[in-house]
C-alpha cells in the first residue's frame, strides 16, 4: 500500500519559495488594513473621543501583519537573489548553529 505523505515538497531551489502570489496579496491585505485602521483611529478621535481595548487589541493585530508581510516579503527577496547552493548552505549552517548552540563557558551563569 502507498500512502501519500504528509508533506509536500513545493520547491528544491529555497526553503520556502515565496513567489508573488504569497507576497502580493500580504502587501494588499495589510495595506487594507492600514488604512482601516487609520479611519477607525480616525472616527474614534473626531466623532466619538472614546477609545477602547478592542482599538488596542486591532492596533496590535496590525502590528502583527506588518511583521508578518516583512518576514514574507525578506524571504521573497531571498528567493529571488539566491541561487540553490547558497540557500541550502546558509540553511544548513542555521539548522547546525540552532541544533548544537551551546553557552560559552565564560557567560556560565555559575561564574560568580
Amino acid at each position: 500500500m502507498h500512502e501519500n505523505p504528509s508533506w509536500i515538497i513545493v520547491s528544491k531551489k529555497a526553503t520556502a519559495d515565496i513567489g508573488y502570489e504569497a507576497l502580493i496579496p500580504a502587501v494588499v491585505l495589510t495595506a487594507l488594513a492600514l488604512l482601516t485602521i487609520i479611519l477607525r483611529w480616525y472616527s474614534r478621535a473626531k466623532l466619538s473621543g472614546v477609545y477602547g481595548v478592542e482599538d488596542v487589541i486591532v492596533t496590535l493585530a496590525l502590528i502583527f501583519s506588518m511583521a508578518f508581510t516583512g518576514i514574507v516579503g525578506g524571504e521573497f527577496s531571498i528567493d529571488l537573489n539566491s541561487t540553490h547552493d547558497e540557500v541550502k548552505a546558509s540553511l544548513f549552517t542555521t539548522i547546525m548553529k540552532a541544533r548544537f548552540h551551546a553557552p560559552s563557558p565564560s557567560t556560565s551563569p555559575n561564574d560568580h
